[in-house]
């Protein structure tokens, strides 16, 4: 209860099953008109239908009158749900009440709405970053799913930045390196995984902390056996497996930015030989192979960056940028907002790299790479894409509708966006719509083969013309 709206969560055995609001913009009527499902006229008409005490709900009497479909009606009550909870969450005057089994409760029940899922829109509403740093607590510690990975994915609506990070946890990696390898900014990668712990899907293990301390004391107590040499050496590897999370590519080769592919080769080459685990057997680095592994670890990432000529080009770009804002930081002269140029060949590469990912089979790193790549630019074949690759999941229907619909902004008449989005309608059985979208390609192009004949088979046309076949006299 705030002081703009009461709003009402119900819950059954400890799930969401449906959520109400006083406000008028917050219940299902005006909720449609702004989702452009009905007009004012047609909600006022529903409305009237409700003035009686034993009246179907008005999701009922939208359904029989022909402005929406059943599942369609699911997924806007679920969205309006998630709503109305969010701005509940966001209500800093609210205060709250529980009422157990309360009377007069109309139940909407939400077949696909998960408390999960709730607690996953609302972290993600939450803008406190020094409380998520805080909440994440010892980057020391290692991360891991709650479940099967592939389980969550399928069950929830993540975004493709959380099922990165989901993926990359199933490898129960330390917290600073989930972070740190991330390809997204540090605060990004920390709201995200901050999201996913509060709903639940990741747990942050506080009793495996690394044991650098403990390591340590035994070093100090061995160290005074050792020569200058193998001491300067042993300080030397620590060091250097300490900051390899925090250097770049170029530093992890001990190389400059101007360096020749032949060197990137050779310095590869070297740290291979000279910081080999195999090096364990010299006793002044006995109980070094775990820094070894990490300089080795660190060293591979970037040999397989940097040795990729095209990779290396995106680098650079990204390189270039994060300069510009350390620069920004440190009072230095603000550079140029965009360098076209740039922003081109970045979103370029991340097409190019999304490509790929769609061949390996990384699904989620590619839909990442194209929604990057479309919000610097959204080129209407690259929305079109990401459309594609979200309809792989059934329950990102709607982004792939609103994606669709932009790449229609950008360039309205995009034929193959409208023959994705006539078999979209196709696949939610809405006829009417699929048969609308078929006419709008027709218009474009009337002898669109596919058109006119996917135009054929929903007016019923194909069959009759092979009867006519069927039927008609051979000529003689």
């Amino acid at each position: 209860m705030g002081a703009e709206a009461h709003r009402g969560i119900v819950l059954v055995d400890g799930a969401v099953k449906a959520a109400r609001s006083t406000l008028e913009e917050e219940k299902l009527g005006l909720f449609l008109v702004g989702k452009h499902w009905l007009d004012e006229k047609d909600r006022a008409q529903a409305l009237l239908t409700q003035a009686t005490a034993d009246a179907p709900p008005l999701g009922e009497v939208l359904i029989s009158r022909g402005f929406i479909s059943a599942s369609e009606l699911e997924g806007e009550l679920q969205e309006l749900a998630l709503t109305i909870i969010r701005r509940a969450a966001a209500d800093t005057t609210a205060y709250t009440e529980f009422f157990d089994d309360p009377e007069g409760v109309h139940l909407d029940t939400l077949t696909f709405l998960t408390t999960t899922q709730v607690l996953l829109n609302v972290a993600r509403a939450f803008e406190g970053a020094e409380a998520k740093d805080k909440r994440i607590g010892n980057r020391s510690c290692r991360v891991r799913p709650t479940g099967n990975l592939e389980g969550l994915l399928a069950d929830l609506d993540v975004t493709p930045t959380e099922g990165f990070i989901l993926s990359r946890a199933d490898d129960r990696p330390r917290l600073r390196d989930l972070i740190q390898g991330a390809s997204m900014s540090e605060s990004e990668a920390i709201a995200t995984v901050y999201t996913l712990v509060i709903a639940g899907l990741i747990t942050i293990d506080e009793g495996e902390e690394d044991t650098d301390h403990g390591e340590a004391v035994v070093q100090d107590q061995a160290e005074p056996a050792l020569s200058e040499k193998e001491h300067n050496e042993r300080t030397e590897i620590e060091h250097r497996a300490a900051t390899a999370p925090r250097t770049d590519h170029y530093q992890a080769l001990g190389l400059p930015r101007t360096a020749t592919a032949e060197e990137i080769i050779d310095a590869w080459t070297s740290i291979r030989q000279r910081f080999a685990v195999s090096r364990t057997s010299e006793p002044h680095l006995g109980d070094a192979a775990a820094w070894l592994e990490t300089i080795q670890d660190r060293a591979q990432d970037a040999y397989q960056v940097l040795g990729d000529p095209a990779m290396r080009r995106r680098y650079n770009t990204v390189l270039t940028r994060v300069d510009r804002d350390r620069g920004r930081m440190n009072g230095q002269p603000k550079t140029p907002e965009v360098d076209p140029d740039a922003r081109a060949a970045l979103v370029e590469a991340n097409l190019k790299r999304a490509d790929e990912l769609i061949r390996d089979g990384e699904i989620f790193s590619a839909l990442q790479m194209l929604e990057q790549a479309c919000a610097i630019d959204a080129r209407p074949g690259a929305l079109l894409k990401l459309a594609q690759l979200q309809l792989k999941n059934p329950k990102w229907d709607s982004k792939a509708l609103r994606t669709l619909q932009k790449a229609l902004e950008v360039e309205p008449d995009f034929i193959d966006v409208w023959l994705e989005l006539a078999e979209f309608w196709q696949r939610r059985g809405d006829s009417e719509r699929q048969r609308k979208t078929l006419e709008k390609v027709l218009s474009l192009d009337a002898n669109h083969p596919k058109a006119k004949e996917d135009y054929a088979v929903l007016s019923g046309k194909r069959p009759l013309s092979r009867l006519r076949r069927l039927f008609r006299p051979e000529k003689r």
